[in-house]
């Protein structure tokens, strides 16, 4: 894996330089992976638009620095357009909006078949995948009735103009994303998109109010959920103790980390549950929830924890670097300094072993 050189929005100023010096570390990255791996590199294997890697959008630079790498190095470059193809764009394949042309495509789910397909360069080899029966195969595989269903899907978008009706209507989402950023500065920003492919980003940091408000990171019921799951295993081995690692910070804002929660949620297993009818109680322990982050970090020390080798951050990088602004990481680098205790962390911004700070 190398570094994503995701676009920040406006492509302008200090992001356009910051994209650039982004680029240039991950292509000196994949040369590298070369030079060390140079017969065990098969292909370059990218989505043109990262769509579970949070909506990331490149430069056609850096694609065509990938094309010239993939030819330089006798490497394949396969576009994943399993998300982005057929039509989302604005253009049947995404790769057609940059004019750099892959050596194969993936397609799935939207066509109801998965599979390949791949251009001349394929042929290179004499007894590829296509040449020789039975060297490839997909749980996706196409059968006579996935072939007609697909055509019929075919015939539907070009007969109904969805494609160019994707493109007409994705301008219409990004122009009010773009108006709705503007309307919130601050809280709305990075409106990106191409087609129908759009998205914005939210913060992660607590908004500051009086009372606390709930953090904009809570997800909803994520805790009924996560120890809905925990009582059903522990149900099914047996167990007769529960553990849930919330702490003050964590009550102090969300809900579902509350003493009053947790109360009613261990009321509910010993009502909900065949042990807990016939007499055989569980008990949901939360051994953090009245210590603050600085004790637990000098809990976890005393028992030996390396933190060097934990990560809180919600949207840490390929390399397990935290960002170093988001909420988390701004209640560990306190927690750190309430601590008198150097953090160990890997930041983006290069701040990670801080000196300790006595209070």
């Amino acid at each position: 894996r190398i570094p994503s050189p995701a676009i920040r929005f406006p492509l302008e100023g200090a992001n356009l330089e910051a994209t650039i010096a982004a680029e240039k570390a991950a292509i000196a990255k994949a040369e590298q992976a070369f030079e060390q791996n140079p017969d065990d590199i098969a292909a370059i294997l990218i989505e043109p638009i990262q769509g579970e890697g949070g909506d990331n959008h490149f430069r056609p630079e850096f694609l065509r620095e990938l094309r010239r790498l993939a030819d330089e190095r006798e490497a394949l470059l396969i576009f994943d357009e399993v998300q982005t193809g057929l039509g989302l764009t604005g253009k049947w394949w995404a790769y057609q909006h940059w004019n750099v042309v892959p050596d194969i495509i993936c397609f799935a789910k939207k066509m109801q078949v998965g599979g390949i397909f791949a251009g001349k360069r394929i042929d290179e080899v004499e007894k590829n995948v296509f040449a020789t029966p039975s060297r490839i195969n997909s749980t996706w595989g196409a059968s006579l009735v996935d072939m007609v269903r697909c055509t019929h899907i075919l015939e539907i978008v070009v007969n109904e103009n969805l494609v160019e009706n994707a493109a007409v209507r994705g301008a219409e989402l990004l122009a009010g994303l773009e108006r709705i950023q503007a309307r919130f500065a601050g809280t709305v920003e990075n409106a990106r998109g191409r087609g129908l492919m759009c998205a914005i980003d939210v913060p992660t940091h607590a908004p500051t109010s009086n009372p606390p408000a709930i953090p904009v990171t809570y997800v909803p019921a994520r805790n009924t959920v996560m120890l809905s799951i925990a009582l059903a295993w522990a149900e099914v081995l047996e167990a007769r103790d529960i553990f849930v690692g919330v702490n003050a910070v964590d009550y102090s804002g969300y809900p579902d980390c509350r003493p009053a929660y947790l109360e009613a949620f261990e009321q509910m297993a010993n009502l909900a549950t065949k042990a807990g009818v016939e007499g055989q109680r569980l008990t949901l322990h939360a051994p953090l929830i009245a210590l603050s982050k600085a004790e637990i970090i000098r809990r976890g020390i005393d028992l030996g924890v390396d933190y060097s080798q934990t990560v809180t951050c919600y949207q840490a990088d390929d390399t397990g670097r935290a960002c170093g602004r988001c909420e988390a990481c701004q209640l560990r680098r306190a927690g750190f300094q309430l601590a008198g205790i150097a953090d160990p962390t890997r930041y983006v911004d290069g701040q990670g072993e801080n000196p300790a700070v006595s209070t």
